[in-house]
């Protein structure tokens, strides 16, 4: 991407589903939360064990969303369509859905977002941490 744009392009991963301060990212079956999921084959992971209700929903989402991306989804949360559980929309967080021959994992909502670093690429980088005291 460099030699085409001049810029440092990163895509960002492996970010963790909860903030510092413990906080999880918003529940995957709050209404209007967007979520993110990684596309993977379905022997990669292993199903969580989800109520009937809430895997209804989130299949249904997952498998009727307009995103065409082959390796990452996102989906919405609608408003008065689908439910899950009061359980799950107050504990889901880490969750893989194996439908079919893809397993669906979800990811925190910038994973794989991308952004351009240029400005961590000159002399006076500050992006850099400055670690020499410990």
């Amino acid at each position: 991407m460099r030699n085409i744009t001049g810029k440092y392009i990163y895509a960002i991963s492996n970010l963790p589903l909860r903030g510092d301060s413990g906080t999880p990212v918003v529940s995957a079956c709050q209404e209007g939360a967007k979520s993110r999921w990684d596309v993977l084959p379905s022997n990669e992971c292993v199903a969580t064990d989800l109520d009937d209700e809430t895997l209804e929903a989130l299949t249904a989402l997952l498998t009727k969303s307009p995103d065409t991306n082959a390796f990452i989804r996102d989906i919405t949360f609608p408003k008065h369509v689908h439910h899950c559980s009061a359980e799950s929309k107050a504990s889901i967080e880490e969750v893989s859905i194996i439908i079919d021959s893809e397993c669906f994992k979800r990811v925190h909502p910038d994973h794989m977002s991308i952004y351009d670093m240029s400005y961590c690429a000159n002399d006076d980088n500050p992006c850099l941490l400055d670690t020499s005291n410990g």
